[in-house]
């Protein structure tokens, strides 16, 4: 089984939630691994293809995919991409009720406000407590999205 790939920040400042932004050149690819958190893959700008051992997906900014905690995955990238990871504990999305497929690999259409609610995560301009309600939000609303 390929190691952990511990590229989430820890939830130290913001507790249930971090995040990673990472620009990638085209041709460039991530190899099997997984993560102990949930994780959502969003790319802001370009394509990639993910794959997992059952299935493959590509994404693009219309689209973000759940991968549940240690989902082997890797990924190629098509383009140059922007990619956002957030990754979610399991305590905060236990808060959101609704999410019912929490442990299944699904695609959210990343509506204009889950693109916004992803960019408010990544912007040092929103104090802690506000980017915690928006993780909150974007897990509530993205179980209204899923497909």
């Amino acid at each position: 089984m390929p190691g952990s790939i511990d590229k989430a920040p820890g939830h130290e400042d913001v507790p249930g939630w971090s995040g990673t932004a990472i620009s990638y050149q085209r041709g460039e690819t991530d190899p099997p691994h997984h993560h102990l958190e949930v994780q959502l893959l969003y790319a802001t700008r370009g394509v990639m293809l993910v794959e997992t051992e059952n299935n493959r997906w590509v994404i693009r900014p219309q689209r973000a995919l759940w991968l549940p905690p240690l989902q082997i995955h890797s990924y190629n990238l098509l383009s140059h991409t922007d990619l956002r990871a957030v990754y979610f504990s399991c305590s905060l999305i236990a808060e959101c009720t609704n999410f019912t497929k929490s442990d299944q690999v699904h695609v959210i259409t990343a509506t204009p406000l889950v693109k916004e609610l992803i960019a408010g995560l990544f912007n040092e301009n929103y104090n802690r407590p506000s980017q915690r309600k928006m993780a909150l939000l974007l897990l509530d609303y993205s179980a209204k999205l899923n497909h």
